[in-house]
């Protein structure tokens, strides 16, 4: 489980490097979602998929820390390789991301992650079962 939870974090890495690097948003938007089709279709632990089935087992926290610290662990080994290119486009997006009010930031990490966990919790489609 915790290696499926560093993999995770490393697809949704790629995707952020792919986002970052696409001149296009929209475009970069699309290739990021091959990031998390990467987790569905290998099947690996992503906290925001995951989070959602909290009432599923009898103590949740040691699951879900579990993902949690994996998932950072995946990011973390993808920093160390990060172009600077890359870094200063992430960093570009955390400075406008502080200009948000609380309610704004709020808002906002609420809709991505139900839609995170709407991506990853509906069932894989069968032309991806067939690969």
């Amino acid at each position: 489980m915790f290696i499926n939870s560093i993999l995770a974090g490393i697809a949704i890495s790629l995707g952020c490097w792919v986002y970052l690097i696409t001149p296009s948003k929209i475009v970069g938007a699309f290739l990021f979602s091959c990031g998390l089709l990467a987790v569905r279709i290998y099947k690996l632990n992503l906290f925001t998929g995951k989070c959602q089935f909290i009432l599923g087992f009898k103590n949740p926290w040691h699951y879900y820390v579990k993902i949690l610290v994996g998932n950072l662990v995946g990011v973390w080994l993808m920093t160390l390789i990060t172009p600077e290119k890359i870094a200063s486009a992430a960093n570009e997006i955390a400075i406008l991301r502080q200009s948000q009010t609380f309610l704004q930031a709020l808002a906002a990490g609420i809709g991505c992650g139900a839609l995170m966990s709407l991506a990853t919790y509906a069932e894989t489609p069968l032309w991806v079962s067939s690969l």
